[in-house]
């Protein structure tokens, strides 16, 4: 098999990543998707968009809401001068949930990273009894573990909606390509 520094297509990252973890885990087979800049809005009672604590660092927040699009128009210019392709720098995922629920300490997990401009990208992966958010280095095939889930902790993949969801009714939307929202249709939700 080919070293994971020199994938370039998408279907062979799978491959690679669903065999090194199911190797890793020894749990069956190992399902995945693909999800890239995982940077959510927050619909969770007691928390600001950004997943903020309501009353905490109000100062911060503040200046942030000034500042934050000020410098993504910059960051985004200066991309485009230099040839390369802005970011959108937009929340497309969503956290909805009671305060402490399963699907905020999924999405807590990144949190420090959802203000930097560009984030690294994250894979979700199953089998029949875990499941776990895993961010895997470009240049090695390093695995750090953000988040996991076992037995009832993991949640149900709902390719359809874009969807995990927990049993204690908490949810995440994330972005996913047609071409993985078809592919996970296909698998088993585990």
């Amino acid at each position: 098999m080919t070293e994971w520094s020199k994938i370039t297509k998408v279907s062979e990252s799978h491959a690679y990543l669903r065999d090194q973890i199911a190797r890793m885990w020894h749990d069956g087979p190992a399902l995945s998707l693909h999800i890239e800049e995982f940077r959510p809005a927050y619909d969770v009672e007691g928390r600001r968009r950004n997943g903020s604590v309501k009353g905490q660092g109000r100062f911060q927040w503040f200046f942030g809401r000034i500042l934050l699009p000020i410098r993504n128009v910059v960051l985004t210019l200066v991309a485009m001068v230099s040839g390369g392709t802005p970011s959108a720098g937009f929340r497309s995922s969503k956290v909805s949930g009671p305060a402490n629920s399963m699907a905020v300490g999924f999405a807590d997990a990144t949190r420090h990273e959802h203000q930097q401009y560009q984030v690294d990208w994250c894979w979700f992966v199953w089998t029949r009894n875990r499941s776990a958010l895993i961010r895997v280095p470009k240049d090695e095939f390093r695995v750090e573990t953000l988040w996991q889930g076992d037995g009832p902790m993991r949640p149900y993949v709902d390719p359809a909606n874009r969807t995990l969801r927990w049993r204690d009714g908490s949810t995440v939307v994330i972005r996913l390509d047609a071409w993985e929202t078809q592919q996970a249709a296909q698998l088993p939700p585990g």
